[in-house]
């Protein structure tokens, strides 16, 4: 190429170059002919500014006519825009958006108020075994009947609620700390790996509350509510950063429908709740 069509190419470029707030005609005006022009065409200076100039390599392969800056402005709006799936900035950087860490840490803090809350009842049955306690609402709702029981102390006898406030402790520190950088990829897969055995325990719950029980614990439905929420918000936040299923059609899915899932689930635990317990139902009204 020769310099009068390169000099052609530059000036066609200005006024885009200039939409990204980058002015390298002026630093060539100098480089030519201003008080920097010691180095000549040929200088080193003014190589090196030709060579590795800002954004050069986004242009290079572009044909510099002055009447496209148009349709090139467009184009770098539009990479400047963020994705339709939920992605931000933010994601690109590898940590979810604020508001979804937020929420995953409410989440978190709801869930090991309410296990702390069954702890706490557990003791009050060990003390006082004829006393209702104050979640036994009526015959439908109530937790005495399943604090005592083996489904209830699942590893190696410890109460599934005393062990749930250590997992939602930690898991709430891990969110606090992802607030302020990042964690690593397989810490975050392996904690959507562990809230998805939680959804399996939870259809054990669910199965053991209605046939066996034949009571819904209140403070086990929170914890059943935030772990769902939890697990689908969770896998969004990865799904949109590449860490699950990345490129993906059931990525896009998941991350553009994700409240939509949640509140299938939660229905669906209503109506089979419903459906079983139809009996007891009158003593909600």
């Amino acid at each position: 190429m020769g310099i009068s069509a390169f000099l052609y190419r530059f000036q066609a470029w200005g006024e885009c170059w200039d939409f990204l707030g980058v002015t390298p005609r002026r630093k060539l005006a100098n480089g030519i002919g201003g008080a920097k022009s010691a180095n000549g065409i040929g200088g080193a200076k003014f190589a090196s500014g030709i060579a590795n100039p800002p954004v050069w390599s986004h242009f290079r392969a572009v044909p510099a006519h002055q009447d496209q800056c148009a349709d090139i402005k467009v184009r770098i709006t539009l990479m400047k825009q963020e994705p339709d799936d939920g992605t931000t900035l933010n994601d690109c950087a590898g940590r979810p958006t604020t508001s979804t860490l937020v929420l995953l840490i409410v989440l978190t803090f709801i869930a090991m108020a309410a296990s702390a809350e069954l702890v706490l009842s557990e003791i009050q049955t060990l003390k006082h075994p004829a006393e209702h306690l104050g979640c036994d609402l009526n015959p439908l709702i109530g937790c005495s009947a399943s604090l005592t029981t083996w489904q209830a102390h699942l590893l190696f006898g410890i109460p599934n609620a005393l062990v749930g406030v250590g997992l939602f402790a930690g898991l709430a520190g891990v969110f606090l700390a992802w607030c302020s950088g990042q964690i690593p990829r397989w810490l975050g897969v392996l904690i959507e790996a562990g809230l998805t055995g939680g959804m399996v325990l939870i259809a054990f719950f669910l199965h053991q509350s209605i046939f066996e029980f034949t009571k819904l614990c209140p403070f086990c439905f929170i914890v059943w509510t935030c772990t769902i929420i939890l697990w689908v918000q969770l896998g969004a936040a990865l799904m949109r950063l590449g860490w699950l299923f990345p490129g993906t059609g059931f990525a896009r899915i998941w991350t553009a429908q994700r409240w939509l899932i949640t509140a299938i689930i939660l229905l669906l635990i209503v109506l089979v709740v419903a459906v079983t317990l139809s009996d007891k139902l009158v003593y909600l009204f």
